[in-house]
């Protein structure tokens, strides 16, 4: 991660910020993240051929689950945050959670297939996905009310490539 965490109003100029970017406070987060996808593809060549390039074309839906910040982060995080929780509750106590959220997006793939014999193929691909997603984080005080989020717009130019062994039947 990189960039701050501040405190919004004029308490930004009382309480610290926080540098994302410092190795202490690196990864922040993480998460698992699902991506799911519809694809057509079309096969070029002769059916007889051996080789057959391939483009595809699809939609997807990225999502996250198991989203956390990592420890040190939080406990920057919280050591900070828990002077707005004692300017809510009169108590420093504060909890820290992140969240994500995700989206549709397309797909594009190219490949080419081998067929080794009549019912065994090999097949080489590469695909590339623009996926945005949404990132915010929530300080709560020891009620649960929330006293700070901070939201991070994410750019993630996903790419996979793939080697797969298909059987026909």
């Amino acid at each position: 991660g990189h960039g701050t965490v501040k405190t919004p109003g004029v308490l930004t100029n009382v309480i610290p910020l926080i540098e994302m970017g410092q190795p202490a406070n690196n990864p922040n987060a993480s998460a698992l993240f699902w991506f799911p996808v519809a694809m057509v593809q079309y096969y070029f060549g002769d059916p007889s051929n051996t080789f057959h390039p391939n483009v595809g074309i699809g939609l997807g839906y990225a999502f996250f689950t198991h989203v956390r910040l990592h420890q040190n982060f939080q406990q920057n995080l919280n050591s900070v945050t828990s002077i707005l929780a004692f300017a809510s509750t009169l108590d420093f106590t504060d909890s820290s959670s992140a969240e994500a959220s995700g989206g549709f997006a397309p797909i594009y793939s190219a490949g080419i297939t081998y067929e080794l014999d009549k019912k065994l193929t090999l097949n080489l691909g590469v695909s590339y996905a623009p996926i945005s997603a949404k990132s915010t984080i929530f300080v709560r005080d020891k009620f649960g009310n929330t006293i700070l989020t901070s939201t991070a717009n994410l750019t993630i130019p996903t790419v996979a490539t793939s080697v797969n062994v298909g059987y026909l039947f």
